[in-house]
């Protein structure tokens, strides 16, 4: 089983597969799946839309480009209802290293480019899957494979929300708080950030051309009035809400009151959506302005990735999940809400379907040397299948 295991992730691994751009990967992923009698779909992601998918993100189109995306369907007898998914993109090669990692077998850790992120978990599905298929009683799930690292605009929030006739989905990756298997994801916080701008007043010079002639406290310092809504911003104690003034800038010069300051506020949210978090802001910027007569026509603008939060409220699923790791490793499960952004949101808001995100013990995410324990590994594609195998009934 082991050298079936090393197989698979090698093969993974040896195709890059980049956020934003086409990969053959896929090509390898449709061959697998068609052998095992899936009706297999490949189409282009439409990052050009996003903005009609309430759930996405704006795509950075001078990057990136459309990437494809899968959706396989068992035969119609053999469908439990279930949704197995991963993302098969990976961070881009680091500007320091330009050399691919290749998979490598190590004492007690698999190493490989995106094997944590999230490559272990696209090949747990198709060692699940394979192995269940020989028995024709055994009812399977519907798969997705698609880029998911630009916050779903380039297939995955797509992909996900094109589905039908699924009761249950099952997130297979890694858990990025390198806790392993005792940590399970159950919900995803809503994240925004917004770009906000206050402009001050310049003082009269008295003398032309001089701006150090003029008097700076007659003007008024952009500098200055960032500040005085910043410390608002510090004092705000939304219970769902955690507001985090992230960035500011001012382009100032010597002598002269600054004009323009402008910065960014980091939001994390839960039970809300982001059209109540913008309105929220905004409301609060607006009455600031009133207060210190500043104009109205530079409300916060939301930027960047964003998402809605989403939270698993079917405490059976989660259950049968929690059981089935328990039985396979021994350990005890809690569940994890701190996650921003969790691709588990997309079976949650596009299909109002019980999501869970689960695997194995990692680590390296975001562009460092990726890993995953072998002996965990081998338990996550044990549990996998457990899971499938069960489903239906």
């Amino acid at each position: 089983m082991s050298s079936k295991y090393l197989s698979i992730l090698n093969e993974l691994i040896s195709v890059p597969s980049f956020v934003g751009t086409d990969s053959h990967l896929l090509v390898l992923l449709k061959d697998k799946l068609e052998k095992l009698d899936f009706e297999v779909t490949v189409k282009n992601s439409t990052p050009e839309f996003w903005n009609l998918d309430t759930q996405g993100s704006p795509p950075l189109f001078a990057e990136f480009e459309n990437p494809k995306f899968l959706v396989a369907y068992p035969p119609k007898e053999r469908d439990s209802g279930l949704l197995l998914f991963a993302h098969n993109d990976t961070e881009k090669l680091s500007a320091d290293n330009q050399k691919l990692m290749q998979f490598s077998d190590g004492e007690s850790k698999y190493f490989g480019h995106g094997i944590a992120d999230d490559k272990a978990g696209v090949a747990v599905i198709l060692l699940a899957v394979e192995s269940l298929s020989k028995n024709p009683e055994v009812k399977l799930p519907a798969i997705v494979f698609a880029h998911a690292k630009h916050g779903g605009c380039y297939g995955m929030s797509e992909a996900i929300s094109s589905l039908k006739n699924r009761t249950g989905a099952i997130y297979c990756h890694p858990a990025e708080s390198n806790q392993g298997f005792t940590q399970i994801k159950v919900a995803s916080r809503g994240i925004a950030t917004f770009s906000l701008k206050l402009v001050g007043e310049l003082p009269i010079e008295s003398e032309e051309n001089t701006p150090a002639s003029a008097d700076p406290r007659l003007g008024r310092s952009a500098i200055t009035l960032s500040t005085m809504f910043i410390s608002e911003v510090n004092n705000w104690a939304d219970p769902d809400i955690v507001w985090l003034v992230s960035e500011i800038s001012s382009k100032g010069k010597d002598y002269r009151v600054p004009e323009l300051c402008e910065f960014r506020i980091s939001v994390w949210f839960r039970n809300l959506t982001l059209d109540e978090i913008e309105t929220t802001l905004k409301a609060r910027f607006f009455t600031f302005g009133s207060q210190h007569g500043i104009s109205d026509d530079l409300l916060p603008q939301i930027s960047g990735i964003r998402a809605n939060p989403a939270v698993t409220a079917n405490e059976g699923f989660v259950e049968i999940v929690k059981s089935a790791i328990t039985r396979h490793t021994g350990e005890s499960v809690s569940e994890y809400d701190w996650h921003a952004a969790s691709d588990i949101r997309f079976p949650l808001l596009h299909l109002g379907i019980p999501a869970v995100g689960f695997g194995c013990l990692a680590g390296g995410f975001y562009g460092g040397d990726e890993w995953v324990d072998k002996t965990s590994f081998h338990q996550f594609v044990e549990i996998v299948t457990d899971l499938t195998e069960n489903y239906a009934s």
